[in-house]
Formats: C-alpha cells, sequence, structure tokens
C-alpha cells in the first residue's frame, strides 16, 4: 500500500530486478502486504517512509529473514491429543512469545519464530522437550510433537 491506498500493478513495471513505480515528487509510505511474502520469510521491517526526488529513481530495498515454524501435536501422558491447549514459545532473551492453540487433534503451529532458543510451555508448565534451538541451518518448518508433563 502507498498512503494508506492500495497499490494499483496496472501502473508500475514489475520486473526481476524489482517493481517501478512513477510517483510524482513528494513523501509517501509503503506498508507491505504479509500475502505477499515470500514462503517461510519476513521483511524485517513492514512500512517505510520514502522521499521521491524529482528527475530520479529512489530506489528501496526491502530486507526479508528466514522465518521459522513448529508444528506438531500435544499429548498427555498416555499418547491421546490434547484439544484447546495453550502452546507457548518463550524467547527468554527478549521476554516474547508465540502462542497457539490446539485444535480437536492436538495440532499446533508457532509461527514467524526468529533464532534463538524457547522455552516450551504448554497450559503455563513445562512441555516435553522443554527447549527448542532454531539456528541458521535448522529447517524453516520442523515437527515438533509435544507431550505434558
Amino acid at each position: 500500500m502507498l498512503n494508506n491506498k492500495k497499490f494499483n500493478p496496472n501502473f508500475s513495471n514489475i520486473t526481476k530486478q524489482g517493481a517501478f513505480i512513477k510517483l510524482t515528487p513528494g513523501f509517501y509510505r509503503l506498508d507491505l502486504d504479509p500475502a505477499g511474502y515470500p514462503l517461510d520469510y519476513k521483511p524485517t521491517q513492514v512500512s517505510s517512509a520514502i522521499e521521491v526526488v524529482a528527475g530520479s529513481y529512489t530506489k528501496l530495498s526491502i530486507p526479508f529473514v528466514a522465518s521459522y515454524t513448529l508444528a506438531g501435536t500435544v499429548t498427555d501422558s498416555t499418547g491421546n491429543p490434547i484439544a484447546g491447549a495453550k502452546v507457548e514459545a518463550i524467547n527468554p532473551n527478549t521476554k516474547s512469545s508465540v502462542i497457539s492453540i490446539t485444535n480437536s487433534a492436538g495440532i499446533f503451529y508457532l509461527e514467524q519464530l526468529p533464532l534463538s532458543t524457547y522455552q516450551l510451555k504448554i497450559n503455563g508448565k513445562s512441555a516435553e522437550p522443554n527447549t527448542i534451538t532454531i539456528q541458521a541451518d535448522t529447517n524453516t518448518l520442523q515437527e515438533l510433537n509435544l507431550k505434558l508433563p
């Protein structure tokens, strides 16, 4: 979106090198739509201020970083799936967390995780395993089955 208006691709030239848009000189706000992100990646920032100067090209690079997903099932001690469980990956460095609620089959998805080590909890209690480390060479989608202790 440019200045809170949907971008119209009919008024641009999109190539392998990027998108070229004719704009009048001035200041613009660019907001990125998550639906257009490459799979398993997210931008380092989702909006930018741009100054377009008359008679030149304004270049804007949008860096993307890998985004990781943990998916799996939550089961009890007898192996039965747990529906409606709150699964949480907590980053102890930033104190931030990503949360998922299991469906009727006990399946969860923890998405858009950056590189870090996470503490895993189910309904506020430590899960088994209780930590996972995501490194640069980790697959962007990992299957991780959790058990309540």
